[in-house]
């Protein structure tokens, strides 16, 4: 996390908190320019499950959101490896959480 209201100079996915978790995870993730951004979380088999960001024009910063383990129907997934998939412009990254029941 940057210190004060500095912001971010490159694109980030920060390490989601708690991991493994149960309840819910935090995922937070810095913009170093505005632009398209996708957050989005896959199952083993690469579907995906949940869409929790699909924006077309994002500011630069820092931003958090939360993952209850549900799918984009509201049904809670099964305990198991998921990955969380972050686009923000031509950035890409993938980051693994473990979800506990």
């Amino acid at each position: 996390m940057l210190p004060g209201n500095q912001l971010p100079e490159t694109h980030r996915l920060y390490a989601a908190f708690p991991n493994p978790f149960n309840a819910e995870t935090r995922i937070q993730f810095a913009l170093s320019n505005s632009g398209e951004v996708n957050l989005s979380i896959m199952d083993l088999q690469g579907r995906f499950v949940r869409t929790l960001v699909k924006e077309t024009v994002m500011q630069k910063g820092i931003y958090t959101y939360r993952w209850d383990g549900k799918d984009n129907n509201g049904e809670p997934l099964t305990s198991g490896i998921y990955y969380i998939l972050f686009k923000a412009g031509t950035f890409r990254t993938i980051q693994k959480v473990t979800l506990l029941k």
